[in-house]
């Protein structure tokens, strides 16, 4: 809007800096510096600020501000938004631009006037930075003299305030990354339970603390290892090969078995092994991801009840079969009486009764 053929040519020239610095990836305030300069050498006279809203406290912080003085930049550095906090605050606030087009006569600047005057700061022009979650910053103008935008410069700001916000999001995606990216080191690395990652051939290239100690490796050794060296099929479990193979093929999404884990120095560990694919951006498979986990004790301890609970059966059959008897000891002085023996009955004699 309001642009002529050699604004265009020299706003493409200074978006295409800007980008390439965002690929690069350099910081924020470097990117947003670059933002404010590009703008600054289009519009004569023009002192440009950049700063960053604080959603959760409702201040503004520094962004950029290369031709600001440092003290004035400090001053402002954490103020609170609303209608009267000049400018910035007010834009923020409302989330519209504001022109102050005389500081020293503009009652939104009452409680900052003292601070820019001093510095040769006359009018300032302020407009939010909206961006995938609503305002993220105000990108300010600020002229040595009473100044009302042009045209001209309302389309070159609206550019640079887009390009601002493309910065400013860039930078909250990959500071939201890294952040993840820090808490996942440290839930692999703290976590008591062994932890791997593969690549779909099996080679392990990141294992956690409770892997090695598990194992009994240092790192640089388990890096330099592939998995079906470490694992074998246990008694009654499959062939952790084929499985983490299907894993690895997109042939089923995760597998969980036993398996013979190896020590270096020879020893065999009972394990149980979950297994799981990782997907790239495409959506195939880009590497697999292991927990493992020491089963040695308690396969050792339910062999121990399953013998007691035999041994107990075996005991009740033994008892079973046993004669039952009364359950007091034999007395020696006790004489068994033979049984009593009938006599065949003898005829009377004649003349007896």
């Amino acid at each position: 809007v309001g642009l002529s053929h050699t604004d265009s040519l020299r706003l493409l020239r200074r978006q295409t800096a800007v980008l390439e610095l965002l690929a690069s990836g350099a910081p924020l305030p470097a990117v947003l510096t670059s933002v404010a300069v590009a703008l600054e050498e289009l519009i004569d006279g023009a002192r440009c600020s950049i700063l960053l809203l604080d959603p959760v406290t409702a201040t503004l912080h520094h962004g950029a501000a290369p031709t600001l003085h440092g003290s004035y930049a400090e001053a402002i550095d954490g103020m609170s938004i609303g209608p009267d906090a000049g400018s910035c605050g007010a834009a923020a606030y409302l989330g519209s631009p504001v022109v102050a087009e005389d500081i020293t006569a503009d009652p939104r600047w009452d409680r900052f006037r003292a601070l820019a005057l001093p510095h040769g700061l006359r009018s300032c022009w302020s407009s939010p930075i909206r961006g995938r979650t609503g305002t993220t910053g105000t990108f300010a103008v600020y002229h040595d003299r009473a100044h009302q935008p042009t045209q001209r410069e309302c389309g070159l700001v609206g550019h640079f305030t887009h390009l601002a916000s493309v910065a400013i999001d860039h930078a909250g995606l990959f500071g939201a990354l890294a952040e993840s990216e820090e808490r996942f080191r440290h839930a692999f690395e703290d976590s008591a339970v062994g932890m791997a990652l593969t690549d779909l051939n099996g080679r392990f290239f990141k294992v956690n603390r409770a892997l090695r100690e598990m194992l009994r490796q240092p790192e640089a050794e388990l890096l330099v290892t592939t998995i079906d060296q470490v694992l074998a099929p246990a008694a009654g479990g499959g062939d952790p090969a084929e499985l983490l193979r299907a894993v690895a093929t997109a042939a089923r999404d995760s597998a969980h078995f036993e398996a013979a884990g190896r020590r270096s120095d020879g020893t065999v560990l009972r394990v149980a092994v979950a297994a799981s694919v990782v997907r790239g951006a495409a959506g195939s498979p880009v590497h697999l991801s292991l927990n493992l986990q020491d089963v040695t004790q308690r396969h050792a301890a339910e062999r121990e009840r399953r013998a007691r609970r035999e041994a107990q059966v075996a005991r009740a059959g033994g008892e079973a079969a046993t004669p039952a008897t009364s359950g007091f000891p034999p007395d020696p002085t006790h004489r068994t009486r033979p049984p009593r023996q009938r006599h065949p009955r003898l005829p009377h004699a004649p003349g007896t009764t």
